[in-house]
């Protein structure tokens, strides 16, 4: 910028007052701050106008994107795509009535049929034939000693 010191000063002034006289110095001063003061108003607008277009120019840009996230949903998408499959998946699995049919009629644990009855979990052959309840536990004579 402008190195303008205490001298520089003092010889414009002299200068001024030569050139202009002492009379006419202080109507040229106050011209002189007028137009400065229009200078400095002119240079204010100018950047208001700048910062506006920036600003103008950034909302449409929010705008646009608002716009682009209204119209291609990213979370809407996926949650319709999980829905879709949830149903698919539904409709290839048959929910089964009972854990036998489900097994296809295979105990799920693995177990025979005497190691279940020594268990208690499921009735002997005798149990069967004498109709006893097949959740009820067997109490049989050597578990009770």
């Amino acid at each position: 910028m402008l190195d303008v010191g205490w001298p520089e000063l003092l010889m414009i002034a002299a200068v001024a007052i030569i050139v202009v006289g002492p009379k006419d110095l202080p109507k040229m001063l106050r011209s002189l701050g007028q137009w400065m003061s229009k200078a400095r108003s002119m240079a204010r607008e100018f950047q208001r106008g700048f910062d506006e277009m920036a600003k103008e120019s950034e909302l449409a840009e929010l705008r646009k994107g608002i716009e682009d996230l209204k119209t291609n949903n990213p979370i809407a998408d996926a949650k319709r795509e999980l829905e879709g499959t949830l149903e698919s998946t539904k409709k290839a699995i048959k929910p089964a009535s009972s854990v036998e049919e489900y097994f296809g009629g295979m105990d799920p644990t693995g177990a025979s049929d005497e190691e279940l009855a020594q268990v208690g979990q499921k009735p002997s052959k005798a149990d069967q034939e004498s109709g006893a309840d097949a959740h009820e536990p067997t109490i049989r004579k050597e578990d009770s000693a």
